[in-house]
C-alpha cells in the first residue's frame, strides 16, 4: 500500500500544478491593467492592417499582369486581322 500512497501523491501533485498554471494564468488576465488590453489590442489591429495592405499589393499584382496580358492579346488580335495582314507579312520578311 505505501507504493500507492507515493502514486497517489505524485498524481494529485501533478493535477495540482496543472491546475495552479491554469489559475495564474487566468489571475494574469484579471490582473491585466487597462493598458495592456490597449496594447494588446492595438497590435493584433496592426497585425490585420498590415496583412490587410500585403494582399492588396499581391492583387495590385495579378491585377497588372493581366491587363498586360490583354494588351498584348488586343495585339495579336489585331495583328492577324486581314487589314494589317499586309504589313504584317512585310515585317516578317
Amino acid at each position: 500500500m505505501p507504493h500507492d500512497s507515493v502514486f497517489n501523491s505524485a498524481e494529485n501533485q501533478a493535477l495540482l500544478v496543472e491546475t495552479s498554471h491554469t489559475v495564474v494564468i487566468a489571475a494574469m488576465l484579471q490582473a491585466m491593467s487597462i493598458d495592456k488590453w490597449s496594447l494588446l489590442t492595438n497590435a493584433i489591429t496592426l497585425l490585420v492592417i498590415t496583412a490587410t495592405a500585403v494582399a492588396a499589393l499581391i492583387q495590385l499584382r495579378h491585377l497588372r499582369a493581366q491587363n498586360t496580358l490583354n494588351a498584348e492579346l488586343a495585339i495579336l488580335k489585331d495583328w492577324e486581322r486581314p487589314a494589317i495582314s499586309p504589313v504584317a507579312t512585310l515585317h516578317r520578311r
